[in-house]
């Protein structure tokens, strides 16, 4: 079936809702990408919803003739079954609250509720920012570097774009 290797219980897919969520939410992501090309597509809109909750027809909907009825609710019920063996502590409370086979909405809530904590620690770390300084010339690059991809993580993550004038 869809997801049935051993990967999907090793320690790197589990995940506790709290610490790493963006890094566990990109290498699901690319793993489920892996073994169906079209959930890019299916999980990008899904995450697009934010608190707006995903029945079985609204996905049908989104979908259109994609794909069979009988591939939908197979897709939806393997990202479940994924998620109900990688999910623990707190995000396994959240992944809960969703319908059981349901997995679309079992990913926009875990991945709704990931941003919002995400967002707040990238918050933090930006306005810390320019308290970290560089100490040697060789870790100039790295340093701007880290700086850019913070700032852009934050904007990823539903934050405010920074205007040119206000990065500097």
């Amino acid at each position: 079936s869809l997801f049935d290797d051993k990967l999907t219980m090793q320690e790197e897919f589990r995940f506790y809702g709290v610490k790493g969520g963006p890094q566990w939410k990109g290498r699901i992501e690319r793993y489920f990408i892996s073994k169906a090309p079209i959930l890019k597509g299916i999980l990008d809109w899904a995450e697009e919803k934010d608190r707006e909750a995903i029945d079985v027809d609204l996905l049908r909907r989104a979908i259109g003739r994609q794909l069979t009825e009988d591939q939908i609710l197979t897709m939806n019920a393997a990202i479940w079954g994924f998620l109900s063996g990688a999910l623990h502590g707190t995000a396994e409370t959240i992944f809960k609250r969703a319908e059981p086979l349901n997995g679309i909405e079992s990913w926009r809530r875990i991945v709704d509720h990931g941003r919002e904590i995400r967002l707040e620690t990238l918050r933090r770390e930006v306005k810390k920012l320019h308290l970290k300084p560089i100490k040697e010339i060789e870790a100039v690059e790295e340093g701007v570097a880290e700086f850019e991809n913070t700032i852009l993580e934050y904007e990823q993550a539903g934050g405010t774009a920074f205007q040119d004038g206000e990065r500097s």
